[in-house]
């Protein structure tokens, strides 16, 4: 079976908001920074997009989700599941480097 690799390649054309993080992945209470990512895992079925949302302060999953194909609004879905789920009452930000992404083989 041949495998086939998705690498990112950033779409120029998109603009992206600056990174207020500014990759310094610290925080002074639960749920005021989050961060993003969705990423293809090899399983025994195949490949599976995985979308997860990480608290920064407590270094712990506060929300995920997994699909057969990459759709666009997978890493929307996590983040409403991750709010729903923690209820922040603060701002938050959060950090993702899924913006602009393009997948190309």
């Amino acid at each position: 079976m041949r495998r086939i690799v998705y690498k990112p390649v950033p779409d120029e054309a998109t603009p992206r908001p600056a990174d207020i993080a500014q990759r310094r992945f610290t925080a002074i209470r639960p749920s005021a920074s989050w961060v993003v990512d969705l990423t293809d895992v090899a399983t025994s079925g195949g490949m599976e997009c995985v979308a997860f949302v990480g608290d920064v302060f407590l270094r712990y999953i506060v929300g995920w989700r997994a699909s057969v194909t990459m759709r666009t609004d997978l890493a929307r879905d996590v983040l409403k599941q991750a709010a729903d789920a923690r209820q922040p009452t603060a701002p938050r930000m959060h950090h993702s480097d899924i913006l602009g992404r393009q997948r190309s083989r």
